[in-house]
């Protein structure tokens, strides 16, 4: 393969991720913050309980110390409450706040927005075959990667 073409694909995927992670400037906060807040949310909703920072972690996918740093952050914006869960003192329990909540609609609302009108621009034909294709992209990624970790791990 062209050297040239693997170097395009590259800034493609960093161009794709830098736009990704961006958001309407209206909103007051950081897409990682709201799939945050989303999940405490839908979370809290679902069990009448607060949600723990393990659950966070486990169901976006994210490294502990980001999700402890976006809590900060979250925590300083006055969007989310922590306590340490009554049931087992080792866990933090996490709630939004009722600021938190409203901001959360109005960014989901924003986000919603945004999504819809690039669904339109695009086409839901072409958003199909595109998500078909990143999660086939991210399948092999994933194979590459614990190949190469074992075949490192076997140097040693």
């Amino acid at each position: 393969m062209d050297n040239s073409m693997q170097r395009q694909f590259f800034a493609t995927m960093m161009r794709f991720k830098k736009m990704s992670a961006s958001f309407p400037v209206k909103c007051e906060i950081q897409i990682n913050e709201l799939m945050i807040m989303e999940s405490i949310s839908k979370g809290c909703a679902c069990s009448n309980q607060h949600f723990c920072v393990s659950k966070i972690q486990e169901n976006l996918h994210i490294t502990k110390p980001a999700v402890s740093q976006i809590l900060n952050s979250l925590e300083k914006k006055g969007y989310i409450a922590r306590e340490i869960n009554p049931h087992d003192r080792r866990k933090i329990s996490v709630k939004t706040t009722k600021t938190g909540d409203e901001i959360l609609a109005q960014s989901l609302q924003l986000y919603d927005d945004m999504l819809c009108e690039l669904f339109h621009r695009f086409g839901e034909d072409n958003i199909a075959d595109l998500m078909a294709q990143l999660e086939e992209l991210t399948c092999i990624f994933q194979t590459l990667k614990e190949e190469l970790e074992e075949s490192s791990g076997n140097i040693s």
